[in-house]
């Protein structure tokens, strides 16, 4: 059964990360046949797209059931990006956007001389 672009659905756990690398969305995608049957064992990808934002999008996992799940980790802060999911080669409709902030300044002391510890 080929995958409907319209029926199939893209969800972010959270609309936002910090830029640290560690703070992760989980992007989760459905991918549903025209008659709204789920459809598992095919290949999913993601990238995001416009925005200044950046961050890396990891492989997705095929949960066996129509559902496959991948994290986005925030990069560079900036304006909200799209996430375009593709499942067997078809452009998913759905784009939900994740933003990526800043994130906490880290503190520099100086201790003395010329040595700097963080």
């Amino acid at each position: 059964c080929p995958v409907s672009a319209s029926n199939s659905l893209v969800s972010v756990s959270k609309s936002s990360v910090v830029a640290d690398n560690l703070d992760l969305a989980t992007i989760l995608v459905t991918l549903r046949d025209a008659a709204g049957n789920m459809i598992s064992g095919r290949s999913v990808t993601a990238t995001h797209i416009g925005g200044t934002s950046t961050g890396v999008i990891s492989s997705f996992t095929d949960h066996s059931d129509g559902t496959y799940s991948a994290t986005f980790s925030g990069r560079v802060a900036g304006t909200s990006t799209a996430i375009r999911a593709v499942g067997d080669s078809i452009v998913l409709t759905q784009q939900p956007t994740i933003s990526v902030f800043p994130g906490p300044p880290v503190r520099i002391a100086a201790t003395g001389g010329n040595k700097v510890t963080a």
